[in-house]
């Protein structure tokens, strides 16, 4: 068995930007709302407020500002999400793939 060496030290943001982070931020722009971005990815409204709040707090940034109306992404916010949506996008091709090589007996 190989091990997996990291090419880079890790970021300590690694622990924030989860692809179930990135996902809940594009839905929450799409949605404009946590509440009902919240149940579109399967956590509780204040488990998504939470995590938000907490990504805010490590990037020193706000992502939304919060309205009556909804959720409106920040020029900040925008520029995260943008890349949080090529993130997923490479991330689904991968497992695309992954799931095609899968097809195949593993070797022993």
């Amino acid at each position: 068995m190989t091990a997996i060496m990291e090419t880079s030290p890790r970021h300590p943001l690694d622990a924030y930007l989860t692809p179930a982070t990135l996902r809940l931020l594009v839905q929450i722009d799409e949605l404009a709302g946590v509440g009902a971005s919240a149940r579109s990815v399967g956590v509780s409204q204040p488990s998504s407020s939470r995590t938000v709040a907490t990504l805010e707090r490590h990037l020193g940034f706000s992502l939304f500002t919060r309205t009556r109306r909804g959720s409106e992404a920040t020029p900040e916010g925008a520029a995260i999400i943008a890349q949080a949506r090529e993130v997923l996008a490479s991330l689904d091709a991968m497992i695309s793939v992954a799931e095609g090589l899968g097809a195949r007996e593993p070797e022993s």
